[in-house]
């Protein structure tokens, strides 16, 4: 069940009653999962952004306030042309099979903890980078 504004187009919700909706921070108020502090945790979190072939996805693109200055540049800044060419991997993004989180980039998952070196028992094969053509639309 969702809210829709004026339009059946996904894009146009403004909030769901799904299982997922606490995590994206996108529940609405009668949902059974609805918490305020929780909504407010998960908004800043994540980000729907589009992804050309991939069209709209949940994105964690910031980094923590304690996180390494150098990373959080990397992670929350968007990429020159240039350097999307020149280093194509560093801005793909990445999801955590485990978890099913996406981040931007590596840098955003290497942020937030989640990365090989971090994760218990060598899971290092659960992160997955995505192929994409063409990275972020303007």
């Amino acid at each position: 069940m969702s809210h829709i504004i004026d339009s059946p187009v996904w894009t146009k919700r403004s909030c769901l009653c799904d299982d997922s909706c606490i995590h994206f921070g996108d529940c609405c108020p009668e949902s059974k999962q609805f918490d305020p502090n929780q909504q407010r945790i998960a908004e800043a979190k994540f980000s729907c952004l589009q992804l050309r072939q991939y069209n709209f996805n949940w994105i964690v693109n910031k980094c923590p306030k304690d996180a390494n200055p150098e990373v959080t540049q990397a992670c929350e800044t968007e990429p020159a042309e240039w350097q999307i060419h020149s280093d194509p991997i560093s801005y793909m993004p990445v999801t955590n099979q485990v978890s099913g989180i996406t981040y931007r980039n590596l840098n955003c998952a290497v942020c937030h903890q989640d990365v090989p070196a971090t994760l218990a028992n060598n899971q290092s094969s659960l992160l997955r980078f995505w192929y994409v053509l063409e990275l972020y639309v303007n």
